[in-house]
């Protein structure tokens, strides 16, 4: 499991296929080489087990990963405000950042997902959060997404309110400059 981002089902699937075809390479080589036989092909069966549960997972990072590649940042930026793709909102935000953009405007979404009453949108505004805005971790002491969402937003509105209303007034005076 990655701790970084949270249990996903790419995680179940992955602890399946590694046991799956670790049992299926104990048992293979057990059966013609014995018992030591049976131990070493538990462990080559866990490797490609290994590699085999985790494609899935590498193949859906990367085509979404194509998907906005060639996407403006602008359109980027619509499917964060969206709200529809929050899952994927850690990966929108690093496209943003490796095309040189500047994503404080993005900041009051992502603070909104940690306020949120589902646990799923704290969970991924948490790991947007960690991901973007690294310099603003401390502020979060006691954070997590895993508490009661009036904790969450108690923690998240008291640390943050500055940076938040920041950027929500730079994004207006940029919008209607005088």
């Amino acid at each position: 499991m990655n701790s970084q981002r949270g249990y996903t089902i790419f995680d179940s699937l992955s602890f399946i296929v590694i046991f799956s075809v670790a049992v299926v390479g104990a048992r293979y080589a057990y059966m013609n080489f014995g018992f030591v036989g049976g131990l070493a092909g538990a462990a080559i069966g866990g490797g490609i087990g290994l590699f085999l549960g985790r494609l899935p997972y590498a193949i859906l990072s990367w085509s979404i990963q194509r998907y906005f590649k060639n996407k403006s940042s602008e359109v980027i930026r619509a499917y964060i405000h969206k709200g529809d793709h929050f899952v994927i909102t850690h990966i929108l935000l690093a496209n943003l950042m490796v095309r040189g953009e500047s994503i404080i405007d993005e900041l009051p979404f992502v603070l909104d997902l940690m306020k949120s009453d589902s646990l799923n949108r704290r969970q991924h505004g948490w790991l947007a959060f960690r991901l973007s805005y690294p310099e603003l971790l401390p502020k979060l002491n006691g954070y997590s997404p895993k508490d009661a969402a009036e904790k969450c937003r108690s923690i998240v509105s008291n640390a943050l309110f500055e940076e938040e209303t920041t950027a929500r007034d730079k994004s207006v005076r940029q919008e209607n400059p005088e």
